[in-house]
């Protein structure tokens, strides 16, 4: 296993390998940035969502209808990036648990919306407060103005992903 730094080096040497037209710190942003979110999920899912019975893309799906409402799967996979026989599996699963439950529209009932139950909103409720708890502690101590910079940044990567679609 490598440290940080070791793999800094190796990076750094393959891209000279690479030639001039290599941007290291275009590299190093996008490459931090999706390596800072995999540890950040891997370790909610272990310290926080697993304990709890939930794995991270259950705690996904629970968080996005708590914070949207009820919504049809279609719906669920764009909210979520994903496809939508994941969202039907992990779907499949709360429902299993009893925390969503799916509603046919009486209009329409080819129109099914996805609903969080009550014991659904009570672990979410939950859940988020104990995932919230690492969320403070790791952003403890930065200034604001840092969190407002990283926050300008990150909006701007994320325009030029969607804009990349």
């Amino acid at each position: 296993m490598f440290t940080p730094e070791e793999f800094e080096i190796l990076l750094r040497e393959r891209f000279r390998q690479e030639g001039p037209g290599v941007d290291v710190a275009a590299n190093s942003v996008i490459v931090g940035m999706v390596l800072g979110a995999m540890r950040a999920e891997v370790v909610l899912e272990q310290q926080v969502h697993r304990p709890q019975g939930l794995t991270w893309a259950g705690f996904r799906m629970l968080f996005c209808l708590w914070i949207c409402g009820p919504m049809n799967t279609g719906a669920l996979s764009r909210m979520l990036f994903t496809t939508a026989p994941t969202v039907s599996s992990v779907l499949n699963t709360m429902e299993g648990r009893g925390y969503v439950e799916r509603r046919r529209s009486s209009e329409d009932r080819r129109q099914v919306s996805v609903h969080l139950t009550p014991v659904g909103e009570k672990l979410i409720a939950r859940a988020f407060r104990a995932q919230h708890v690492l969320e403070k502690k790791w952003v403890a101590g930065l200034p604001p103005s840092d969190i407002a910079a990283f926050l300008r940044v990150l909006r701007h990567l994320t325009e030029k992903v969607q804009a990349a679609e």
